[in-house]
């Protein structure tokens, strides 16, 4: 979080000195009556649209691309970078086009040109989501505080709020891809970061965690994670619903963990309707606990060397296939032996190619 204090002096979240704005002439900033708000100006479109513009400006460099929030930019008691600008004091918008140049000159850090293109589209789809769920009536806030005995520990929650104030989604047209999270686990509203000193006894590094703390089912349910011990002081968060058939379905609270998984109601791996266990791993179905899956359906198995593996009850059946079966199935022969996703580099994730439909069968 970024502070102005009332000489005008910036200070980064260390509280060190990070610049002044303060070079214009002091009847320049006495705009506003002490109490006067964004809705007390005169009705002039044209200065709603330029204070929305700048703002607009400002989140486009400090926005968090996987959760649309910005963090708290202060001047005084009010967040410039996330109070609606017909609730900002007067004063305050007079900070916001000096503190928005102040941000675009001086970057926290530097992107490396290869990664800025994708960190530029993937924050213009966070600021267009956002900008919609405002448009609707939606709030996104941005909180930091303090937890724990240790001074240091913090923790900033980003909230996704609709017009009735609770969390959710204003806009039901908006690019939940935007998030990563597809619909079958709800919508994420609420998302935590971390910072633990209390986990190692204040004697070794900061347990860090960022991680969804909250999804809108498509059913109204609000979800929070559960938390699993893993041992150093170090814990897992995970969502889990109940399926109608007793079971259960779990899947990482971490966005960048596409690890989940389907069990039936005696807790054995097992989905019928598609894969049973999903990671950046592989991908495997699995009934009741067994590997199988038809093979006409397509490969049990999908690893991320791009090795697929025919499986049925347990046993492999690769050498069963017919070359017809496996161009079916989006695979081609591998030189190796047995079959392989057609261009799976080094880099290749199973459970992105899963859920762009790259194989048999639509995720479910």
């Amino acid at each position: 979080m970024t502070t102005v204090d009332a000489s005008g002096a910036i200070h980064g979240n260390d509280g060190r000195f990070a610049g002044h704005i303060a070079g214009e002439p002091d009847d320049g900033l006495e705009l506003a009556q002490p109490g006067a708000t964004g809705d007390d100006l005169p009705n002039d479109p044209d200065i709603r649209a330029r204070d929305a513009a700048t703002q607009r400006r400002l989140r486009q460099v400090t926005i968090e691309p996987g959760t649309g929030g910005c963090p708290p930019v202060m001047v005084g008691d009010v967040d410039i970078a996330n109070t609606y600008i017909g609730n900002m004091p007067l004063r305050a918008r007079a900070y916001l086009a000096l503190y928005a140049e102040h941000i675009e000159q001086n970057p926290g850090h530097q992107v490396p040109e290869s990664l800025r293109d994708a960190l530029t589209a993937s924050r213009e789809k966070a600021l267009a989501a956002r900008g919609l769920h405002e448009q609707f009536g939606g709030n996104v806030s941005v909180e930091d505080e303090h937890f724990g005995s240790d001074p240091r520990n913090t923790q900033r929650v980003t909230s996704w709020t609709n017009a009735d104030g609770e969390l959710g989604v204003a806009a039901r047209e908006w690019d939940a891809a935007s998030f990563r999270y597809e619909d079958a686990h709800g919508t994420p509203v609420e998302f935590t970061e971390t910072q633990d000193f209390d986990a190692h006894d204040g004697m070794g590094p900061a347990v860090e965690k960022r991680f969804v703390s909250a999804i809108r089912l498509p059913d109204g349910e609000l979800l929070r994670p559960q938390r699993a011990e893993w041992g150093d002081g170090d814990y897992r968060l995970h969502f889990e619903r109940q399926l109608p058939d007793g079971g259960a379905h779990t899947w990482s609270a971490d966005p960048d963990d596409q690890s989940e998984a389907y069990h039936d109601k005696i807790g054995l791996v097992h989905r019928d309707d598609g894969p049973a266990m999903i990671d950046e791993r592989c991908i495997e179905y699995r009934r009741h606990g067994i590997t199988h899956r038809d093979r006409n359906q397509g490969p049990a198995v999908i690893g991320s060397d791009g090795k697929a593996h025919f499986i049925e009850n347990g046993c492999n059946v690769d050498d069963q296939i017919f070359p017809g079966q496996a161009r079916a199935a989006g695979l081609e022969p591998d030189p190796a032996g047995g079959w392989r996703v057609p261009g799976a580099g080094p880099r290749f994730n199973p459970a992105d190619a899963y859920y762009e439909g790259r194989f048999d069968g639509e995720p479910a």
